[in-house]
């Protein structure tokens, strides 16, 4: 039964990997309020690989940055939706979004090797700009309560990385997963340049 799950998770990731969509960050969504703000995060590929990704490296971090790293995030989110709202969206912004999935997937593959001194404005600039992209997709009406909702669900997606470093048969899988995810930002970055 372990050496399946070994070969079944991995094989579920690969096939989630190579059905990834070019950053989702950009205006056309149907979205309004609260629910809409709760649910792009999770609805968004490129937005969910990122912030689970942000989890997973606070998880294997540890300590206080289990809780500042993800915290640093959803502030540097809401700044940026904040900043973005009623402004267009714009390339290089889609760009920068699939961007921080790749280079999160290469810090959870090489987690030793991004000290906390890279770390946080790695994770604050991405954090700036998935909030640009996100507060440029806000709708006119009831854009703070998508806000809201969007940084509810930022922060439920990074403590669900933080908590599945914490378990010991998923700890396992971080690097693996932290590849794919690395994979899918390639991928990614591919389909809008």
């Amino acid at each position: 039964m372990f050496r399946s799950n070994r070969v079944l998770l991995p094989a579920i990731a690969a096939i989630l990997v190579l059905a990834a969509a070019p950053a989702s960050a950009h205006p056309g969504h149907d979205m309004s309020g609260l629910a809409a703000g709760l649910a792009h995060p999770f609805a968004a590929l490129d937005h969910m690989l990122a912030m689970l990704s942000v989890g997973l490296l606070a998880g294997l971090k540890g300590g206080r940055l289990s809780w500042a790293l993800p915290a640093l995030f959803v502030t540097c989110v809401i700044a940026g939706a904040m900043t973005g709202l009623g402004l267009p969206g714009f390339d290089l912004a889609e760009i920068a979004v699939a961007l921080s999935v790749l280079v999160f997937g290469v810090a959870l593959i090489l987690p030793n090797a991004v000290p906390v001194g890279l770390a946080v404005p790695l994770i604050a600039a991405f954090a700036l700009v998935h909030g640009f992209a996100h507060g440029t997709e806000a709708p006119d009406e009831g854009a703070l309560a998508f806000i809201a909702g969007m940084a509810a669900s930022t922060l439920t997606l990074h403590m669900m990385g933080v908590g599945a470093v914490r378990i010991a048969t998923l700890r396992a899988y971080v690097r693996p997963a932290g590849g794919l995810i690395a994979l899918a930002g390639l991928i990614m970055v591919a389909g809008i340049v």
